[in-house]
């Protein structure tokens, strides 16, 4: 009887060992279906949620809350939904959980009423769980589950430790990536405050700008307007001085014509030579006013560009120039062909030439022109075999009026090399002089190859 008892006994050890391994393995089946429920779910808001619904549904619980710490502020959410940022944690259990990091168990008494009164004592009692969330040692969190039995309590708690083990390293995560997005956005955010600063800077400082630039643009076109109307006053006042100053002068050419045809045989070598002299004076003055009025247009009238062969104007100033003989001009090879202000470069190769052979101290000579093609540029040059000039009036000869020779010698109205100069300057060019006295002139300057 006694074996048969202790072999009944033994039996009963046996099922109930097997009913544990049973309710184990479920328990163990029913964590790692928990775990594999909350890895699925991204985000943190959405992490909190999954946690709670999927503790509650597969547990139980009269209320489940969970609090959790990003970047030092302490945030609340519970199975109702509730959710908000708590300025202090005023749960002592809760508190006691993050201050220790140790779990905290609480039993409580169900509130009386008929149908409690008629269970046996222990199974009115209830208890609280706090479960701690930390990773590596650092607690950031705490999950609370109230209402529990005092029956599943002592069942659960061993394994419910391994999945808030779980759950506090998927929370972490889910705050740790938050944490960096959210850095990543406040500095965007700030990013885009200061754009948006030096945007509203810069948007005041163009608005200024352009206000200046449309007072400035007023300004200019009045000015503008100005001198378009000076411009005609003085074109108005050059022809009406041309045509004052010419008229009296051609009546004393008429007029000393006539005192020589009226005094007839009669008039002597020596008044002869004085109205000679005074016609070559005349002359004088009219190509003095005409040089000045030429000289008043350079710059203030821009004259038509058109195709320019350099080799042809070349050719049609020796034929307007009508050389004296025993000179020649000799015109290198590689004369361009470009789009300029072909009147001005005339002038200027005019004035050059015409000053080589008026100025020559022999009857006969030679002027030769060559270029040389450069990256924006050509510069001719006019060169000559005269008398040459000292290297200390090099300056002098490009001065308004100014001549070396006197007027009685040399017929010269001091206007031809200032008109160069000026020229050559309005079309951004330079012009320079290579001479010593008794070794011939030579005078270059650059051309633009395309006008502005």
């Amino acid at each position: 009887m006694e074996d048969a008892a202790a072999l009944q006994q033994e039996l009963q050890n046996l099922e109930e060992r097997v009913d544990k391994l049973g309710r184990e393995k479920s328990y163990l089946q029913l964590s790692n279906h928990m775990m594999s429920e909350l890895s699925r779910v991204p985000g943190l808001e959405n992490t909190v949620d999954k946690l709670l619904e999927t503790t509650v549904y597969n547990i139980g619980g009269r209320n489940l809350s969970i609090y959790y710490q990003v970047r030092g502020v302490t945030f609340f959410a519970d199975i109702s939904g509730e959710r908000r940022q708590l300025e202090e944690v005023q749960d002592p259990l809760v508190e006691k959980v993050l201050s220790t990091g140790e779990f905290v168990d609480s039993e409580e008494t169900e509130a009386g009423t008929q149908l409690t009164a008629t269970l046996p004592a222990e199974m009115q009692k209830a208890t609280t769980l706090v479960f701690p969330l930390s990773v590596g040692g650092v607690v950031f969190g705490a999950f609370k589950m109230e209402g529990m039995s005092i029956g599943a309590r002592e069942f659960l708690s061993p394994w419910l430790f391994p999945f808030f083990n779980y759950a506090a390293m998927v929370l972490k995560n889910e705050i740790e990536n938050y944490t960096s997005l959210r850095m990543a956005y406040d500095e965007v955010a700030k990013a885009r405050d200061r754009l948006e600063d030096k945007v509203r800077e810069r948007t005041a400082e163009l608005t200024e700008v352009n206000r200046r630039l449309a007072e400035e643009l007023a300004e200019r076109k009045m000015i503008e307007e100005q001198l378009r109307h000076k411009n005609r006053e003085l074109d108005n006042f050059a022809y009406v001085i041309s045509h004052d100053l010419k008229a009296p002068l051609r009546a004393i050419t008429h007029l000393s014509a006539w005192i020589e045809e009226d005094i007839g045989a009669a008039v002597s070598e020596e008044v002869r030579q004085n109205m000679n002299l005074l016609r070559g004076r005349v002359l004088r003055l009219e190509n003095l006013i005409d040089g000045i009025l030429e000289y008043s247009r350079i710059g203030r009238v821009r004259e038509t560009t058109r195709q320019c062969q350099v080799g042809q104007l070349l050719d049609d100033i020796r034929d307007d120039l009508a050389l004296p003989d025993g000179f020649k001009l000799v015109v290198g090879p590689g004369m361009p062909e470009l789009v300029t202000d072909c009147v001005r470069l005339q002038q200027v190769f005019a004035n050059l030439i015409d000053n080589a052979f008026k100025h020559h101290h022999r009857q006969e000579g030679e002027i030769r022109v060559s270029v040389d093609e450069q990256e924006e540029w050509y510069e001719f040059t006019v060169s000559d075999d005269g008398p040459g000039i000292s290297p200390e009036f090099h300056e002098k000869v490009f001065a308004l009026f100014q001549v070396l020779a006197p007027r009685d010698k040399k017929e010269n109205t001091g206007v031809g090399l200032a008109l160069v100069k000026k020229i050559v300057e309005s079309q951004n060019g330079t012009v320079r002089l290579e001479s010593e006295a008794g070794q011939g002139s030579t005078f270059r300057f650059t051309w633009m190859k395309r006008m502005e």
